[in-house]
């Protein structure tokens, strides 16, 4: 059983990478959840997202509590966030949405995420984002 542990830790430089990797296998399969329902809204997409973290609550808790939510931040802007090839005014665009969205998750999450994945999205509705 052990060998089996140590062939996994030689894929990866730290437990920050192995974090990183699971986080983007997590945010991966809920895209690819979240295309193929109607995203018909920023709304819905949200709401999707914050039942994803809903969902899987005991993890990002856990991140949090470990000071290592940063590494959610990595994968966020990795899928969503500005890239190099942008123009300026998207790229400024980009950061904007990627960096509010992981600040009303990170005090959610850091609060006891106490709303649902639905009242998250109706509270960022409320506000603009629809």
């Amino acid at each position: 059983m052990a060998c089996q542990y140590l062939t996994i830790y030689r894929n990866f430089n730290s437990r920050e990478d192995i974090l990183l990797h699971y986080i983007r296998r997590l945010i991966t399969d809920w895209r690819a959840e979240s295309e193929e329902q109607s995203r018909d809204s920023n709304a819905n997409l949200y709401g999707s997202l914050f039942r994803h973290l809903s969902n899987n609550r005991d993890f990002y808790r856990l991140l949090r509590k470990r000071d290592l939510f940063h590494l959610f931040l990595t994968v966020l802007r990795e899928q969503s966030g500005p890239k190099a090839e942008y123009e300026n005014m998207w790229a400024y665009t980009t950061a904007f949405i990627a960096y509010g969205t992981y600040g009303w998750i990170e005090e959610w999450v850091g609060r006891g995420m106490q709303e649902s994945g639905d009242e998250m999205a109706a509270l960022l509705a409320s506000h603009g984002m629809k």
